[in-house]
């Protein structure tokens, strides 16, 4: 088992069937989203994560709907996987 399919459901064989099926809004972003975005914080289920610092985008699968990011917790980098039709709001810091 890789160490980004721990637990998310990306090699789900029934999430992959269903190709196309990553819809919303938050889907939509990621979709389009450049590799090492920054991301200010994500909001699931109305919460925000909490604990992460410098959460940078790394990728999207649209066959899983399963969206991979980079963050720092504590002094510790960690790599975590999301389901993107469960994210309520990914928030991103303006450049000026």
């Amino acid at each position: 088992m890789g160490l980004l399919k721990n637990g998310c459901g990306c090699n789900n064989a029934a999430a992959a069937a269903e190709e196309n099926n990553c819809v919303g809004c938050a889907c939509d972003q990621l979709r389009n989203l450049r590799v090492g975005t920054e991301i200010e914080s994500i909001l699931i289920k109305g919460k925000e994560l909490e604990d992460l610092d410098d959460i940078n985008f790394i990728s999207f699968d649209s066959k899983t709907c399963c969206a991979t990011f980079i963050a720092r917790r504590n002094s510790d980098r960690v790599i975590f996987t999301l389901d993107c039709r469960k994210i309520d709001a990914i928030f991103f810091e303006l450049e000026d």
